[in-house]
């Protein structure tokens, strides 16, 4: 599900400057299909926020037609990421730069292009087999724990031993203690009696 808000945020006077890229933050100074490999990695994680119009220093640069950037962005998002991702899209800065929020998605793995991405500190990048099976998992729900095991020839040799010593150990414990106590009420029947 997607939102496409014409919400004008102006921010006159405040500058992105001060903010910088993070795993959950991204600065786009143009459109190009290079941000499609983070819609997929905030959809397959937690989330995170493109802007668009803003160079890599936080500093506005602003896009020149904003509606049809809007427009062109969720065709891409629409055309290219599968399944499709759950966004918003706003304007804002006096109609200068888009926000694009990406939620994390439910129906992992987000694809694009056949692959899966993720964030690595403040860039993108594809995840190896074993993260994407995760992401395969995380989407049904199931963690690796809960998969069955195919070799059921499972063996308890090592452990069957060691739970053998130590109830032997407290099997000849008890018998000594036992023993003992025997040992006690004969020496006090000897001397009481």
């Amino acid at each position: 599900m997607n939102v496409f808000v014409y919400n004008r945020i102006n921010r006159i006077g405040k500058d992105v400057g001060d903010m910088r890229e993070t795993r959950t933050l991204e600065f786009k100074e143009t459109i190009t299909n290079t941000f499609l490999k983070t819609v997929s990695a905030f959809s397959n994680y937690n989330g995170g926020t493109i802007l668009f119009g803003v160079d890599d220093n936080g500093n506005v640069k602003g896009l020149l037609d904003v509606k049809q950037a809007c427009l062109d962005i969720e065709n891409k998002i629409n055309d290219s990421i599968s399944p499709q991702p759950n966004y918003t899209l706003e304007i804002q800065n006096n109609d200068q730069t888009i926000k694009l929020t990406v939620k994390s998605g439910l129906q992992k793995p987000y694809l694009y292009k056949s692959k899966a991405y993720k964030r690595n500190d403040t860039a993108t990048i594809e995840v190896d087999t074993l993260e994407f099976s995760r992401l395969v998992l995380d989407g049904k729900n199931i963690s690796f724990e809960e998969l069955p095991c195919k070799d059921q020839e499972l063996s308890f040799k090592i452990l069957q031993c060691k739970l053998k010593k130590i109830f032997t150990l407290k099997l000849s414990i008890k018998i000594l203690m036992q023993r003992a106590e025997m040992m006690i009420v004969s020496m006090q029947s000897f001397f009481f009696y």
